[in-house]
């Protein structure tokens, strides 16, 4: 099982949604422990970038995040609107 470790970015975006939305990102990061590249979640590889990062759609936000294979790791750059994630 993988180990997820979040950015600063995402801790404070975490701390910014309602306890229902904090609920389900929690069940997200469950699921992505299991396995990181689940298609029911809505992931896609990032285009144009680093092979191993990955973008998960919540609602209108996205979740940008990179697996470390071989330590067993995920780990959550950012998370915004859909709008703003990409304009970083």
């Amino acid at each position: 099982m993988y180990q997820i470790e979040l950015s600063s970015k995402v801790v404070k975006f975490f701390k910014k949604r309602t306890p229902k939305e904090q609920t389900r990102l929690l069940e997200i990061f469950e699921t992505l422990k299991e396995n990181p590249y689940e298609n029911d979640l809505a992931i896609k590889p990032m285009k144009g970038s680093n092979s191993n990062e990955y973008r998960l759609r919540f609602g209108k936000y996205r979740i940008i995040y990179e697996v470390i294979d071989d330590e067993l790791l995920i780990y959550l750059i950012d998370a915004d609107s859909r709008g703003g994630i990409y304009k970083k």
